[in-house]
Parts: structure tokens; C-alpha cells; sequence
């Protein structure tokens, strides 16, 4: 796979856009052989105007069962070191066209396959959860349109390179100023756990302490403003005890909201009681990270915690990996104790979605997209 300048052999556009990206896919036809579904091609990271980051997304066998005779394309946007930087969780408005090209080696002639646009408003790539987010289509267009293929979907000898542009426009009428309503508190670490900068002491039974202040945890946590504005009994108390969370777990919750920082290598137990802390206690930016790192390290121990905790929480990436898992795994863990006891879960939900996972993958539900031919 290479990416570059590809005028000389691809049709160049007719109207000038703001942008354009031209991804090379050499020899598509060997990549197709050895791919299966919901195995994707993912491109290099590019930008474009103004500070964007971006990846495309290509599945040669489908994102799912129900889109194997199918390429899924896929746009993933990117929060950019720039938009960390400024802390801006959404984008402009776009309008972003994709062309899929082919180029026969056998007579050298170039194709336009398909082109589709997708609507990208300042509510697609918000980033308010995770650093990055994606639309697409998973029916983009048939692999038959693509390949020369047998009355049995076999292969037929042939030599493809694909191309995938993106071009967009952004939609000067709707731009979004980002200065004058954003807000946000810069990291403090010199007043983190400083007892002369604080005015409550959570207590443990193990008899540690964690100083913080009130204020500055209302300003970062909807949970801790409601805990100091009189509304609870903690409010007026100088000292309060927390029971039924770990003072590790805790230590790193009042440190991540006073640093912006979680430390790595923590294991999967400390990461899990984190995940649940951090939503109740309506931390989102610690909910995300916690939750990407936890997906990195399933495993044959530990998917099924997954899988429960995606469900009781209602988080789609933590149960989606956990169903997937299962897919690639199935023939291994169908016996197990572990799937045993989540099938005794009593959730009629949530044990079909273990059974149409085992048999056709994880459903592309998550990812909804806006095309229009």
C-alpha cells in the first residue's frame, strides 16, 4: 500500500475542493486473497485543512457476514495534537466525496467504480468520548464490480490496483466559533494532594488521605459539585470517609481530574473498578481512556468481564470487542465455564447477542452512515 500523488494516472477533478487525498492500493487482488471479514486496510494518517486528522478504512471482505460480498469504506476522524491542545471537541461542517478507482493491469485502463458524498456535520466526529469516531457505509459497493469473479465467487487471474480519493469542502456558512463559548481548566499538578490549597481530606479505612478542594473538584465533576452544594452530608463536612472503592482506585480518580493524567501499565483489575468510578462519578474523559485500554488487553481470562461490563454500562466498544472476541474464539470457549455462566445471565438480550455473535460477527450497528449516491 502506498499513498501518492496519482494524477498522471487517475482522473484529476474537475472543480477545485479544499482538499484531496489520494490513497494507492497496489495489487488489491493478493490483499483480497488473504483477508478475511471484518479485516480492514486502514490507510496512513493524513491532515487537511484546518488541523484535521483522518485515516480511511477499507474491509475488502465486508465490516460483517452481512456485507462479505461487499468493500466497507470507512472515514475515521482523528482529534489532532492541535485540537488536544485547544481542547475542541467538534469540527466544522463538511461535505466529503469519495471516488473508488481501478486500474486493470491487463489493458491499462482506469475506472471510475463508485462515488458517494456523506454529509459531515459538527455532531459526526465530536470527540466528546473517545478521540476519534468514524461514519462509512458497509455496502459501498460489490467486490463483482471489482474483481472478475467465477459463478462460485471464485478469483479469475487479474492484476487490480484500487485507488480511494476524499475530497470535502467545508461549509463556510456554518463555521463554529470555538473561542468564544469553550472552556476549560488547564491541568494544576503543583496543587494536587497540597494541603495549603485544600479544604476536604477523603479518608480511608486502610488510614490514607487524599486533600483536594472543593471547588476545583466541582469545576471538573458534575458528581463532586453536587456532593459540596449542599445537597448531600458531605457538603458542610471537612473530612469525608469513602467506603466501597479502593484508595488506590480513588488516589487516581482525584489525580487524573487535577492532572489530566492516568498512569500506564495499571492492571486489568485497578482499570476495571476505575471504569466504574469514573461513571458514577460522571467522568467522561477518564471513562474513555480507561475504557481504550481496557478493550487493549482482552484476553482469554477476561473477556467475559468485558462483555458484562460493556453490558451493564451500555458501552458499544467494550461489548463490541467482547463479541468479537467471541467470534474469533468460539470454538474454544462455546464449553467454557465462563461462557457457561454468561449464558446463565437471564438477559434474553444479551444472550442472542452472544449466539448471532458466535455465528455471524458483531453487527455494524454502531457504525450508521449518511451517504448519498
Amino acid at each position: 500500500m502506498t499513498t501518492s500523488n496519482l494524477r498522471k494516472d487517475f482522473p484529476t477533478q474537475t472543480k477545485t475542493n479544499d482538499f484531496e487525498y489520494n490513497w494507492l492500493i497496489k495489487d488489491f487482488q493478493d490483499i483480497y486473497k488473504e483477508t478475511e471479514t471484518g479485516h480492514p486496510m486502514i490507510s496512513e494518517r493524513f491532515t487537511s485543512p484546518p488541523y484535521y486528522d483522518w485515516r480511511v478504512e477499507l474491509y475488502p471482505h465486508g465490516y460483517a457476514y452481512q456485507s462479505r460480498r461487499y468493500i466497507s469504506l470507512y472515514i475515521l476522524g482523528f482529534q489532532s495534537d492541535y485540537e488536544k491542545q485547544k481542547q475542541l471537541k467538534i469540527r466544522e461542517n463538511l461535505i466529503m466525496k469519495f471516488d473508488l478507482f481501478k486500474k486493470d493491469h491487463c489493458d491499462d485502463n482506469c475506472i471510475l467504480i463508485k462515488s458517494q458524498e456523506v454529509e459531515i456535520d459538527n455532531g459526526s466526529f465530536n470527540f466528546k468520548k473517545l478521540d476519534h469516531d468514524y461514519m462509512g457505509n458497509p455496502s459501498f459497493c460489490r467486490i463483482g464490480d471489482i474483481l472478475p469473479l467465477d459463478r462460485d465467487n471464485n478469483l479469475k487471474f487479474c492484476r487490480i490496483d484500487l485507488v480511494v480519493r476524499v475530497t470535502y469542502s467545508i461549509q463556510k456558512n456554518d463555521l463554529i466559533d470555538f473561542g468564544k463559548n469553550s472552556f476549560s481548566i488547564p491541568p494544576q499538578e503543583e496543587f494536587f494532594n497540597n494541603k495549603n490549597f485544600c479544604d476536604v481530606t477523603f479518608k480511608f479505612n486502610c488510614d490514607s488521605e487524599i486533600k483536594a478542594s472543593r471547588m476545583f473538584l466541582a469545576m471538573k465533576s458534575a458528581y463532586f459539585k453536587r456532593m459540596f452544594n449542599g445537597e448531600w452530608l458531605e457538603s458542610n463536612s471537612s473530612v469525608i470517609d469513602i467506603n466501597n472503592v479502593s484508595y488506590n482506585c480513588f488516589h487516581k480518580i482525584i489525580e487524573f481530574l487535577y492532572t489530566d493524567h492516568l498512569d500506564v501499565g495499571l492492571d486489568f483489575n485497578l482499570l476495571k473498578e476505575l471504569y466504574v468510578e469514573a461513571e458514577m462519578r460522571e467522568i467522561e474523559e477518564l471513562k474513555s481512556i480507561v475504557s481504550m485500554r481496557i478493550i487493549n488487553m482482552i484476553n482469554g481470562d477476561n473477556w467475559d468481564e468485558i462483555l458484562m461490563l460493556g453490558w451493564q454500562t451500555q458501552n458499544d466498544n467494550l461489548k463490541g470487542i467482547a463479541l468479537k472476541y467471541i467470534y474469533n474464539h468460539w470454538k474454544k470457549l462455546e464449553s467454557t465455564d465462563r461462557m457457561n455462566e454468561l449464558l446463565k445471565c437471564g438477559d434474553a438480550k444479551w444472550i442472542r447477542e452472544i449466539i448471532m455473535a458466535s455465528i455471524f460477527g458483531v453487527n455494524n450497528g454502531s457504525r450508521l452512515y449518511n451517504f448519498h449516491t
